[in-house]
């Protein structure tokens, strides 16, 4: 009796098991139900930001059109309880991390901006700080209130002309949390 007690609390204690069931991960506009939490994360302008039409011949190097964005961070412990916002909601978390990912390219040795093809990069921002992609930002020590983004679009290469065309490119904000 004593062994199959112990051979169940290594089954249904192990560490392994346990981390898997205490992290999760999720993108824009999506949420999950998870332990007690349900999470989410979404753009405050809706999941597309668009630049409009942009005469992107006059682009130069380090200067064109910005879009900005909040992103809206929302967790709640049970469909009953009232849903809470930002800092309030990282309160229910042991831990918050926020990274960017993309599945296009992304040019540069640092992730620092994304190839939108016909010579037009496009240079994010979080918090009025560059973001870097496959980076983590930590939400929950460093006592931040609004999650600001911020895109500009600029020209990628001085050498070479920008080609007329529709540029489009996919940003995932991933949050994990404990």
């Amino acid at each position: 009796m004593r062994v199959l007690f112990a051979f169940m609390c290594i089954f249904f204690l192990s560490p392994k098991e346990i981390q898997a069931k205490d992290t999760n991960t999720i993108t824009i506009n999506f949420s999950v139900k998870f332990r007690e939490f349900t999470c989410s994360i979404k753009s405050s302008v809706g999941p597309d930001l668009i630049f409009g039409d942009v005469a992107i011949n006059k682009l130069t190097l380090n200067s064109g059109p910005e879009i900005e964005s909040e992103l809206i961070l929302s967790c709640r412990s049970d469909y009953s309880s009232p849903e809470l916002n930002a800092t309030n909601s990282l309160t229910l978390l042991k831990s918050a991390t926020l990274r960017f990912t993309s599945p296009d390219l992304v040019a540069g040795s640092d992730g620092s901006f994304l190839d939108a093809g016909n010579n037009v990069a496009i240079i994010p921002y979080f918090n009025n700080g560059r973001m870097l992609f496959d980076t983590d930002y930590d939400l929950k020590n460093k006592n931040i209130t609004a999650y600001k983004m911020k895109f500009q679009l600029v020209q990628k290469n001085g050498s070479v002309g920008i080609t007329a065309g529709r540029v489009t490119v996919t940003l995932i904000a991933q949050l994990t949390y404990i």
